[in-house]
């Protein structure tokens, strides 16, 4: 399964499956486990493109969410790339993947924020 996450582009048609915010993401990876890739747009909602990011959940969001869950449920980094436009949000969606790939991630460390967290 390859997910694009994205609220306004167009899917490629590489991707089969498009989620278009952060509950909808989670549906996907709760129903169907773990992705092959995922391709991370970060802001996605109207809000967002304003700068107002109180107003629902983030690309950011969703990267974590998925990174949780490999290591709650001991699945497999897929390939992940970033779409997003938002300069600044890409650096720091990159950073917190390279600092998966480095072992220093909270989710590593026994901290879980999103993923089965009730």
């Amino acid at each position: 399964m390859r997910i694009w996450l994205d609220d306004i582009r167009e899917m490629p048609s590489h991707f089969d499956m498009r989620a278009l915010h952060f509950l909808h993401f989670e549906d996907i990876l709760i129903r169907r486990g773990r992705p092959e890739e995922v391709s991370f747009d970060h802001d996605l909602c109207f809000e967002h493109y304003g700068g107002d990011y109180s107003k629902g959940r983030t690309g950011h969001h969703c990267l974590r969410l998925l990174l949780e869950a490999c290591v709650k449920e001991g699945w497999e980094l897929p390939v992940i790339h970033f779409h997003t436009s938002n300069r600044e949000a890409r650096e720091r969606m990159g950073d917190e993947l390279q600092n998966f790939l480095d072992g220093k991630h909270p989710a590593q460390r026994g901290r879980f924020e999103l993923w089965g967290v009730v």
